[in-house]
């Protein structure tokens, strides 16, 4: 079910004239759901709607900050400061509410471009996952766009708060991290037992910082690789994934070769096939989508991309883009 970013209420008239609404008698843990769903600042909206609804939205275990969403997207200059300060004020305001409240499932914070914005944020992020949570998303990307060169349009990536490395809590509960234009140090994630899925977006990102990651979460199923870029290749000799995304990133070599045993989906896409030696399991692997719609020319390429084709053959479910049906014959 999908709720769009408004509520609208739903009203009947009783036999005496009073006015009641449908959505409020509704079981509270419905309406924390539905409230959960919306946007952060749509969701505080509600506190006018009556008595029940005043701080229903303060006890939610699920927040979405956005301060594209707080801002109009033509701002600039002395307006678009104006509107950082009060998304800086909203944050310390909602801290201010919730100092009886912590969060347990989703965390996401949203804050682009991140300039001047480095003291409220670590404080914000401290705060709002002292118990820990299930799914933390941290993105700090100037654009949302699908760029074909994000590196040349890009800030200094944020750094992943240091103190949330130490938080106990966090290591027995977080599952899913979503980290865009925030740098992180692979191998301090080894307490994070519960740790099951990892998107890295937006950032320089070496092999090595791959490889280690890997193998200080070896109970990790699922990586997710969008619009990085510096990545020498992805030559992994041992992946233990169950799924694995590489979205349009930037190889100095276009090379992809790893055994995964327990790879069940896999999902790429980029300007040209890359050189493969993938090994994959009939039975295991049960999807594969193979993107190259961002390819300009299709000249001598035909070679790799058959062999691409190939280590996938095994697949169950396999998907091509129509630029690939246009250079295969």
């Amino acid at each position: 079910m999908k709720f769009h970013h408004s509520i609208t209420i739903s009203r009947t008239r009783k036999m005496e004239g009073e006015e009641t609404d449908n959505i409020s008698s509704l079981p509270e843990a419905l309406l924390l759901n539905i409230l959960s769903s919306l946007p952060f600042k749509e969701a505080a909206k509600t506190c006018i709607l009556s008595k029940k609804w005043l701080k229903m939205w303060q006890s939610t275990n699920t927040v979405k900050n956005n301060q594209v969403e707080c801002k109009d997207v033509e701002a600039y200059g002395a307006v678009e400061v104006a509107q950082r300060k009060a998304f800086k004020n909203f944050i310390k305001i909602w801290i201010t509410l919730h100092k009886r409240h912590h969060l347990h499932d989703k965390f996401t914070l949203r804050v682009s471009p991140p300039s001047n914005c480095g003291d409220i944020v670590g404080a914000y992020v401290n705060f709002a996952v002292e118990d820990g949570v299930k799914d933390l998303e941290l993105d700090f990307a100037e654009s949302q766009s699908e760029d074909e060169h994000p590196e040349e349009n890009i800030h200094d990536a944020v750094e992943f708060p240091r103190s949330l490395y130490e938080n106990k809590k966090l290591h027995q509960k977080l599952e899913s991290l979503k980290l865009h234009s925030c740098s992180f140090a692979p191998g301090n994630f080894a307490n994070f037992v519960a740790l099951k899925d990892v998107t890295l977006a937006r950032i320089p990102l070496e092999l090595e910082s791959i490889r280690t990651l890997l193998s200080t979460c070896e109970w990790m199923e699922s990586l997710s690789l969008k619009n990085c870029w510096d990545i020498e290749s992805f030559d992994i000799e041992k992946l233990e994934l169950k799924k694995l995304v590489i979205d349009r990133c930037i190889f100095r070599m276009d090379y992809i070769g790893f055994e995964a045993p327990n790879l069940k989906v896999f999902k790429y896409c980029g300007s040209e096939p890359p050189l493969s030696e993938v090994k994959v399991v009939a039975g295991t692997i049960e999807e594969a989508d193979l993107d190259l719609s961002p390819m300009d020319e299709f000249d001598e390429c035909g070679n790799e991309l058959q062999n691409f084709l190939q280590d996938f053959f095994v697949v169950n479910v396999l998907t091509v883009c129509s630029v690939i049906l246009q250079v295969i014959p």
